[in-house]
């Protein structure tokens, strides 16, 4: 605002950025501000963390995974393809090379759309990061 020559004032709460006592409430609300902006990222963190150690529903339901209710249980024909995704990856084809191997073998994705390969590419991620999986070039 001073980059601007503005100046905030507010009635209700009497706040006058023209006035020292003005600036230091104005910084230590935005300090609280930012503090609690964090303290919520934290929160949410945590929660997202312990819901999906605990194979709960955490955000839209992962490649390999079906929903029951708030529970994600294991898709079985899902698991398969990402391996073979897997194994692909490792012999050395690149994310458009699988997306095409997947499309010629008329493989749908999760919303039963066309495999591209940013598609592989995002499952893969996931898939590697939560089985904690590393790929292993030849």
């Amino acid at each position: 605002m001073d980059k601007h020559n503005t100046k905030f004032y507010s009635l209700k709460e009497n706040i006058q950025t023209d006035s020292i006592y003005g600036r230091f409430t104005i910084n230590l609300l935005s300090s609280l501000y930012e503090m609690e902006l964090g303290l919520i990222s934290e929160r949410v963190s945590d929660t997202l963390k312990v819901k999906k150690e605990n194979g709960k529903v955490y955000s839209k339901t992962p490649y390999g995974y079906d929903r029951d209710g708030k529970d994600l249980i294991e898709n079985q024909k899902e698991k398969r393809l990402l391996r073979k995704m897997v194994s692909l990856k490792n012999k050395g084809f690149s994310y458009r090379d699988i997306s095409k191997y997947l499309l010629r073998n008329r493989h749908k994705n999760k919303s039963g759309g066309k495999w591209t390969r940013e598609n592989v590419y995002s499952v893969l991620k996931t898939y590697l990061n939560n089985e904690k999986i590393t790929l292993q070039f030849c």
